[in-house]
């Protein structure tokens, strides 16, 4: 690791024994993970979660290559598909009852594969509920399931998460499933309302535009030149008493949210 000036890393590259020096400004790629405590800024992928001091928020890329699905009148309304790791489905949705009930209501069921979930030519929507009826947030996900649907230029029934809720601009962005009923219901809704299945397809490609490689790549410059740079520079003026209480001060709030987390585990 450099000895001084801004270092970018990876949450889960550097231990949580770690700590900077004063000629170090520490910036930390959460990801899906917790803040390094230590990081005088963690950049996350959920708006909630950014909403404190220390905090910058960015869109995590969308999937790359992203084959979008082809909206033809003649296509029957029938390929439900769910993409991604299968430790974030209910499993609810992966048995046969599932399947069997979605066959009954004339729907077909698809789990993609790995190396196909950039895919959505034969898909007609998709389903991404991580959990039923949980209170949990999930603050730090960020609403990928989301604007890959929007890429994939198809409609998306998805569980209450924050991510979502905090991209949410219209009734058209998509569809909120907190339990099994809820799926099926809004998918014969989607095929019995052609138009409004269309209006949500055609607002699916309008909002993909804000999340283009070319717009997240000026949110990040926007982010290492407006906010990172000027804090860094702020930071480099502290004193190194400053720089003292601050390490001691997260050791203390490190220890004290560890200690939370095991009470009320």
């Amino acid at each position: 690791m450099p000895q001084k000036g801004i270092v970018f890393f990876f949450r889960g590259s550097v231990g949580l024994n770690k700590k900077p020096s004063c000629e170090q400004f520490w910036v930390c790629f959460v990801a899906d993970s917790s803040p390094h405590p230590y990081a005088h800024m963690n950049v996350v992928q959920n708006r909630i979660f950014a909403q404190q001091a220390g905090y910058v928020f960015m869109h995590h890329w969308p999937q790359r290559n992203i084959v979008a699905s082809v909206c033809d009148d003649s296509r029957c309304f029938k390929n439900i598909a769910y993409m991604g790791d299968l430790k974030n489905l209910p499993a609810e949705l992966q048995n046969t009852e599932w399947i069997h009930l979605l066959e009954s209501k004339g729907f077909r069921w698809i789990i993609k594969p790995a190396d196909k979930w950039n895919d959505y030519s034969d898909v007609d929507a998709v389903v991404a509920v991580r959990s039923f009826n949980s209170k949990e947030k999930y603050l730090n996900k960020p609403a990928s399931k989301l604007i890959n649907s929007w890429h994939g230029h198809v409609p998306a029934i998805l569980g209450r998460e924050s991510a979502y809720i905090a991209e949410r601009k219209s009734e058209f962005d998509y569809l909120e499933a907190n339990t099994k009923d809820d799926i099926i219901n809004a998918l014969i809704y989607l095929k019995q309302n052609c138009d409004y299945r269309y209006q949500m397809i055609s607002n699916a490609r309008c909002r993909s535009k804000n999340y283009s490689i070319d717009a997240l790549k000026n949110q990040w410059v926007y982010i290492i030149e407006q906010i990172i740079l000027p804090s860094a520079s702020k930071w480099n003026k502290r004193s190194r008493l400053y720089c003292f209480c601050f390490n001691c001060g997260n050791f203390l709030k490190f220890k004290f949210r560890s200690f939370l987390k095991k009470f009320r585990s």
